[in-house]
């Protein structure tokens, strides 16, 4: 977890992080702190490693090429649905949110469960949909609140805004 001078992550919320290379007006890299962002340094290749677990690839980052870093401050785009954990912190499947009331996993093997959980641990009514190698939760009967995506052996908390 991103802690900056030892306040929780909570008080940056409404931050952006951007890394910017020299002579480049765009970031290279950019998440919001609530998003928790890792930052590694591998000083044999003299790079930085920067890497969200909502994004697919890390960004790799010549310490020669880094001008700055900067914090911007801002509101998060509103989805209606953020995806809080990944319980297996395996990248085997993938969330994909249409709009704010519907949410597509797809990579899965045939045969394999799906299901929704309220956070008190009952199954959630949702109309559901399955296709080959995918699953679409429709979300629009559900009330806001915490839910639980259970697929196969891997759950996903998400928070339902709308």
């Amino acid at each position: 977890m991103l802690l900056l001078l030892n306040l929780p992550l909570a008080v940056f919320a409404d931050y952006e992080l951007l890394i910017f290379e020299k002579g480049k007006t765009d970031a290279v890299f950019s998440c919001w702190l609530t998003d928790e962002p890792v930052l590694s340094f591998n000083h044999a290749e003299g790079s930085l490693i920067a890497t969200v677990k909502t994004q697919d690839q890390p960004v790799t980052i010549e310490f020669s090429k880094i001008d700055k870093f900067d914090l911007k401050e801002g509101e998060k785009p509103v989805t209606g649905i953020d995806v809080l954990t990944n319980g297996s912190g395996k990248k085997a499947l993938d969330l994909k949110f249409v709009d704010a009331q519907t949410v597509i996993v797809s990579g899965l093997s045939d045969g394999t469960s799906a299901s929704l959980y309220s956070v008190d641990g009952k199954m959630a009514p949702v109309n559901m949909e399955r296709s080959d190698r995918q699953v679409t939760f429709h979300l629009n009967a559900l009330p806001r609140g915490v839910y639980i995506i259970r697929v196969g052996q891997q759950s996903f908390k998400i928070y339902k805004k709308l």
